[in-house]
């Protein structure tokens, strides 16, 4: 990387080979990442459209093959995986990731789904009451929860157990809901009638606290009441005592025009985010008095 930087100019757009390369700063390929190999760093660039872009950094230094750029900085560039001592092909079965792992990976700094992955979970919302975006499934597996969202329109019933083939996938944040966006339809599949999670018994100080880890899951309060009535429909805030939290109703909604309930009740509910954290309803099952 030395001699990289020190003869940058006249060797741009010629092939180097770095032996002894670590590269890190993200999960996958995609973007900007940091190559080192003891006498200096250079960042390297993965455009998204990269065939290999959501492919997983090697975890060990590797011997490298790079084409030498300049992006205002110089930076090097690699032309497929066999660059990198891998493989340009995805190959081999599918590996299954928890959701879990797709939100420590969106924290990291990965932008989309490392190749070749899929996800197994259960359909939390209800997409008959419609009160989540047609083309939004919530699922939360045992180890957390996040939304789908289709290219297309969606039927996946709410207990439903859905198989979704990921792999390259975007991640992203919709107003800081995490979502793996855009996935066509035909890469989910119905494993059939599944086992609903129990929701987390929790005031509202503790999904406060816990928003981001909690997002898109279960939780169930107790002894809370709306602190305004008229219906369901828009925002609408919440009180248990410890704290207060917005649940909003689509207008959409088969209930938006119910009126909310008078005093106290214990409500089940998904943990959401636009923008900051609020509850979503999947339908008035969710209330108890």
């Amino acid at each position: 990387i030395g001699e990289v930087l020190d003869n940058a100019e006249a060797w741009e757009s010629t092939l180097v080979q770095i032996n002894g390369a670590s590269i890190s700063g993200s999960a996958t390929f995609a973007g900007a990442t940091t190559v080192n190999d003891g006498s200096g760093s250079m960042t390297m660039f993965t455009r998204n459209s990269a065939t290999f872009a959501s492919s997983a950094l090697p975890a060990e230094p590797v011997d490298m093959t790079a084409i030498v750029s300049q992006f205002t900085d110089h930076q090097l560039v690699i032309r497929n995986l066999e660059d990198v001592g891998g493989e340009t092909g995805t190959g081999g079965d599918p590996e299954q990731i928890s959701l879990a792992e797709l939100r420590t990976l969106f924290e990291s700094g990965a932008s989309a789904v490392p190749a070749n992955r899929f996800i197994n979970a259960v359909v939390i919302s209800d997409v008959d009451a419609n009160n989540t975006d047609f083309r939004n499934m919530v699922i939360q597996d045992e180890t957390g929860g996040i939304v789908v969202r289709f290219a297309d329109p969606h039927s996946f019933a709410l207990g439903e157990e859905v198989e979704v083939s990921v792999g390259g996938d975007e991640l992203s944040e919709f107003n800081g809901l995490l979502q793996i966006n855009d996935v066509d339809n035909a890469d989910a599949t119905s494993m059939g009638n599944g086992t609903l999670p129990e929701p987390r018994d929790a005031t509202i100080q503790e999904i406060l606290d816990n928003a981001e880890a909690w997002e898109s899951t279960l939780v169930k309060v107790s002894d809370v009441s709306y602190t305004e009535g008229g219906t369901f429909s828009g925002a609408k805030t919440l009180d248990d005592g410890t704290a207060t939290i917005a649940t909003f109703t689509r207008s959409q909604a088969t209930f938006s025009g119910s009126a909310v309930p008078n005093g106290a009740f214990t409500l089940t509910a998904m943990v959401s985010e636009f923008n900051s954290p609020q509850l979503t309803l999947r339908n008035l099952n969710d209330i108890q008095q």
